[in-house]
């Protein structure tokens, strides 16, 4: 039998169903297959009578027919739709909220209504998908109203000195997707003008109920008593110190390794040596010996921490020896820069060397002059010497003088005030004279027997 082809596109909505509903009673009280009437035919790239997408009937239509006609029932991606939250109203279109209609998806799935063999019992009606970019929706509701979302706050356990406190759970709050899904759909195929958000109760993932256990077992594990000892030291930690060795994930009791190494380096001050590094000039003389270090076998300390946690536990702590590193290094003085004696100030480590030829005779910590008063750098010699200088300018006297540039710069000991106060050895190594180089007492007094005027001074950064 030839059925002829039928033009539904171009027929009224009524008649398009009467003809849907006839056609399909017909065959099925006939008995006749659709095939055999080459309803098959007709409809091989087309969509089947009575499946529609969100009641927008697609009888007939081919794939891109469909899409075309469900996208004219859609309002347009930058075409402005209206939100409203206690009382505030705003408009936003679907591009600025992130919402993208998956019109091909709903056209392929009622397409294949029917197409199992099984038309009569399939259902008909499609619904119409989105997709949201869930952060840039988020972004624009929240320019509406900044608490309609809010973060859940878990529940969690805050140490407070040898107790612990269980900070209260909190719910939050964000926009129902059921209520996207569905309520804003009239909006979208332009059937409503306004629509309220409507939002639901965000649940913590950790409540105070489920941290109780975890805050009780925590305080079980550090009742437990911890000694450490080293030789004739015994160190008795404290429920505090012992709180500090673990952190809490969640619901999960950890081992805190910053905790229990800040632990051990309060009880290594006691044990521990620092090591020092062995410097030595480019020619292989030593400038420093150095020493070995001494330090408390951290790891071996952690894991028994670890294996007896919660048990009454002794650790005898186990020392090592840390080598002392070895550096070159350059000297900060110049050995042979003249053949007799001569004085050698290095400004960058506020050194003083005394300088006979190749031979060091003596190195001094020294205050040169502070920011704005710096000593001046050069090659000097010492014109004079004085066992007590007076500076009528800071009225103060200086003893065991030596001056370079004339009387305005020298080589002193630290200064005395006329009321006899004197300026401590705490500022040495620290630029704060007024351009003179001030030295320790004894050590001025030394260089100032050694030193003859007319011996070079070598002044450098």
């Amino acid at each position: 039998m030839k059925i002829t082809k039928l033009h539904l596109e171009k027929t009224s909505p009524a008649v398009i169903k009467t003809f849907e509903v006839g056609l399909i009673l017909s065959l099925a009280g006939a008995g006749i297959s659709a095939s055999a009437l080459g309803f098959e035919k007709y409809f091989e790239d087309k969509i089947y009578p009575l499946v529609k997408v969100e009641g927008v009937g697609l009888v007939g239509k081919n794939l891109d027919q469909a899409v075309e006609k469900l996208s004219g029932q859609i309002i347009s991606a930058d075409e402005k739709i209206v939100l409203s939250f206690n009382g505030k109203l705003a408009e936003f279109s679907l591009d600025e909220l992130g919402i993208k209609p998956l019109v091909a998806q709903a056209v392929s799935d009622a397409y294949k209504v029917g197409r199992n063999g099984n038309y009569f019992n399939s259902s008909k009606g499609i619904t119409l998908g989105f997709a949201i970019d869930e952060n840039k929706f988020k972004q624009a509701i929240s320019s509406l109203d900044e608490k309609i979302y809010q973060e859940a706050q878990d529940g969690k356990i805050e140490v407070s000195g040898e107790e612990l406190k269980i900070i209260s759970d909190k719910n939050g709050q964000a926009v129902d997707m059921d209520w996207l899904q569905n309520d804003l759909k009239p909006l979208i195929f332009g059937k409503s003008e306004a629509i309220a958000i409507k939002t639901v109760n965000v649940n913590p993932k950790i409540t105070t109920f489920d941290l109780e256990p975890v805050k009780n077992r925590a305080m079980e594990l550090v009742n437990g008593q911890v000694v450490f000892k080293y030789n004739d030291k015994t160190f008795v930690s404290t429920i505090a110190q012992k709180l500090s060795w673990i952190k809490f994930e969640g619901k999960t009791i950890s081992f805190n390794d910053a905790g229990i190494n800040e632990y051990l380096d309060q009880i290594g001050k006691g044990i521990e040596i620092k090591a020092q590094t062995k410097e030595i000039y480019e020619n292989g003389e030593i400038a420093k010996q150095g020493r070995d270090g001494l330090v408390i076998d951290r790891d071996a300390a952690i894991a028994e921490i670890k294996q007896k946690f919660g048990e009454n536990m002794s650790i005898g702590l186990n020392t090592q020896v840390e080598p002392r590193k070895i550096a070159r290094v350059e000297r900060p003085f110049t050995p042979g820069l003249y053949e007799g004696k001569y004085i050698e100030i290095d400004l960058s480590s506020q050194t003083l060397y005394q300088m006979d030829g190749q031979q060091i005779v003596g190195a001094h910590l020294i205050s040169s002059g502070k920011s704005g008063m710096s000593t001046p750098v050069g090659t000097y010699k010492i014109l004079s010497k004085t066992d007590r200088a007076y500076s009528a300018k800071y009225n103060l006297y200086m003893p065991y003088w030596m001056a370079f540039i004339g009387s305005r710069y020298g080589m002193h000991e630290l200064p005395e005030w006329a009321n006899g106060y004197k300026e401590g050895q705490n500022h040495l190594g620290t630029p704060v004279s007024h351009g003179c180089v001030r030295m320790g007492v004894g050590d001025a007094g030394q260089v100032y027997n050694w030193a003859e005027i007319g011996i070079p001074v070598y002044i450098h950064r």
